[in-house]
């Protein structure tokens, strides 16, 4: 009997213990819903690089592609300077077409344009009598005879001669073409004169010859790229600038639906802004503490301030806009904009302080929303310390990074993204310092190097004993090689991704974790 009582107890036991866990359960499922509903939206500010080399693609050459993946294509490859005769508008290799004559480096002469072989007008004559009066080939009884020379015969001699002088000098001299083989002859001749050099190669000539005759030379193609936009299989914009400008719409277009609009807004959910740099011929750091700077004029303007609507962020509509709005929208707007001059970065930075500061001095939620900066570049600075405005040194890249922390130092995390397969690696390097020291890492790139190499004390923004602007070439950010905390985006894919992979970060900053017990498993759907 006691057995049976036991036994009982025991499954009395496990099912009051099943539905004291099954309410915990389900009051535990409502507690991490709880846990995942937004309390204040966060702000996000993008700063925008738009010096000269932004016009370019990202391999660093021309700005015309074959379409929106903009990857380098075979068909705007083939035409370069030099070989630019084609026998179409669409510059296709034609070998049938665009071809010189055959042996055209020895013997380029032909009977006519059409520049094909002639054996009876281009024979492989053997001349008794090679010389003759002039050019022209022709028979000379008066200056090639046999009583001026003894060896002339017919108007033609078999040597070279030459006597008198003035207008009674007497010559037979001029060497009459008797290297003609295949039809053409290696210099010009009577009945073969049409010079068919033309320089052909892989199906295009570097001159107009007929038949191939399309001059393609405006164009200017290289490596799967076009120079302007003139060939209809060669005209989509992939200039970096024009890249970001279509990934930040479709970051944008939170829906998906090609419009941006209020309801992107409120389902990305994050109160978004936008400033832009470039254009200036000099630095506008004074060297003063702190400097001079102004984010409403200058290098880097703000352009929308922090929770303007999406669409008028990106094309001036305050109500909505298209993604066919991409790189041809209005002035002061982010598909409006062009690329020119140098690169202010470190400008860019401390002004986007300055306005993050005055942003946050009026937001009434400020103790409890998260602020960031997205930083989409694809070079070093060119301008600060006094630098000329074409090169980067150690000084100026250790302003961007000392600018970076600034910014995060206040509490403004900074989003790295550096664009351009060109890149190279001590502009690597400090884009990964700056995002290092702008408490950002890139979640889906392996950390490498070491991050005491570039070692900036707390409090300060310099390595230990240098100052702003300092010339020591000691302590070069760009030298210390760093990986994994910028994204560097190669491509327009990887731009596309990297923004995205920013804004899901940012999203999920907004929301906290109450209990360590929740699964990964969880906290990684949809990258969160």
């Amino acid at each position: 009997m006691r057995e049976l009582r036991s036994d009982c107890l025991a499954v009395i036991t496990v099912m009051i213990t099943l539905i004291i866990f099954g309410w915990t359960g389900m009051a535990r499922a409502t507690a991490e819903e709880d846990m995942f509903t937004a309390t204040t939206q966060p702000d996000a500010l993008i700063l925008l690089d738009l010096s000269g080399s932004m016009g370019s693609n990202p391999s660093g050459g021309y700005q015309y592609g074959s379409s929106s993946a903009c990857t380098a294509n075979a068909v705007c490859a083939t035409i370069g300077t030099t070989y630019h005769y084609s026998s179409n508008t669409a510059g296709t290799s034609d070998l049938v077409n665009c071809v010189g004559a055959p042996d055209r480096t020895h013997y380029p002469y032909s009977s006519s344009s059409a520049c094909t072989a002639d054996a009876t007008n281009c024979p492989a004559t053997v001349y008794t009598y090679p010389y003759a009066h002039d050019s022209t080939g022709a028979a000379n009884t008066t200056h090639c005879s046999s009583s001026l020379f003894s060896d002339c015969s017919g108007g033609y001699c078999k040597t070279s001669h030459s006597s008198g002088s003035g207008s009674s000098k007497k010559t037979c001299q001029t060497l009459r073409d008797t290297l003609c083989t295949g039809g053409f002859c290696n210099t010009s001749k009577p009945t073969c004169d049409v010079n068919c050099n033309y320089d052909c190669s892989g199906g295009l000539c570097a001159t107009s010859k007929p038949g191939c005759a399309v001059n393609l030379s405006s164009v200017n193609c290289n490596n799967g790229f076009c120079q302007n936009n003139t060939r209809s299989d060669c005209n989509v914009d992939c200039s970096k600038l024009a890249i970001a400008k279509r990934s930040i719409f479709n970051f944008l277009d939170d829906n998906n639906d090609g419009q941006l609009t209020g309801a992107d807004k409120t389902s990305l959910g994050v109160r978004m802004g936008y400033m832009r740099f470039y254009n200036c011929s000099s630095s506008s750091d004074d060297g003063k503490t702190p400097p001079t700077y102004s984010y409403s004029a200058g290098c880097n303007t703000l352009i929308r301030a922090i929770d303007s609507p999406y669409s008028q962020i990106y094309c001036g509509d305050t109500t909505s806009c298209s993604s066919s709005t991409a790189g041809s929208g209005t002035a002061s707007t982010v598909s409006g904009e062009s690329a020119s001059g140098s690169t202010p970065l470190s400008t860019a930075q401390w002004e986007a302080k300055l306005y993050l500061d005055y942003h946050k001095s009026q937001d009434a939620a400020a103790a409890c929303r998260n602020k960031f900066v997205i930083l989409i570049t694809d070079g070093a600075d060119t301008l600060a310390c006094n630098a000329s405005g074409s090169t980067t040194n150690a000084p100026q890249r250790r302003e961007s990074v000392a600018k970076a922390k600034a910014l995060a130092d206040a509490g403004y995390k900074v989003f790295v993204i550096g664009f351009g397969a060109a890149m190279p690696d001590d502009e690597k390097n400090s884009l990964n310092w700056m995002a290092y020291y702008g408490r950002t890492d890139d979640p889906n790139t392996a950390n490498t190097g070491s991050t005491t190499s570039y070692s900036i004390p707390s409090g300060a923004f310099y390595p230990a004993g240098l100052a702003s602007c300092s010339t020591s070439t000691s302590y070069d950010p760009g030298l210390a090689t760093l990986g994994g905390y910028a994204y560097i985006a190669a491509n327009a894919d990887a731009l596309a991704a990297a923004l995205r992979s920013t804004i899901s970060i940012i999203r999920q900053a907004n929301y906290s974790f109450s209990q360590a017990s929740i699964q990964a498993s969880r906290t990684n759907d949809e990258n969160f």
